[in-house]
């Protein structure tokens, strides 16, 4: 049996989280990483961090509310716009 391995954090700002994050990430290698309240715009949102830690990402940003993120190696797998609707609004996928 294949476990898979999800992490859900509340980064509460990932830019000043980031170096943090990206060690994390190398040491525990989640299969899932799901992140809360990145407190960024999209055109802040750290991607290319993310992809060279070996990550794929799926994100919302915005600063006024506290959108999330989720990763994985494998590809991407889930998405919020940060808000409560049933589509997937503006979310970014790289």
């Amino acid at each position: 049996m294949t476990i898979l391995r999800v992490a859900t954090f509340n980064i509460n700002g990932i830019r000043s989280r980031l170096a943090g994050l990206l060690e994390w990430l190398e040491r525990e290698a989640p299969d899932v990483v799901c992140l809360q309240e990145l407190k960024a715009p999209n055109a802040a949102f750290p991607i290319a961090e993310i992809r060279e830690a070996g990550y794929g990402a799926i994100w919302q940003g915005q600063t006024s509310w506290n959108p999330m993120s989720a990763y994985t190696p494998s590809g991407i797998i889930f998405a919020s716009t940060g808000k409560p609707t049933l589509g997937f609004g503006s979310t970014t996928c790289c």
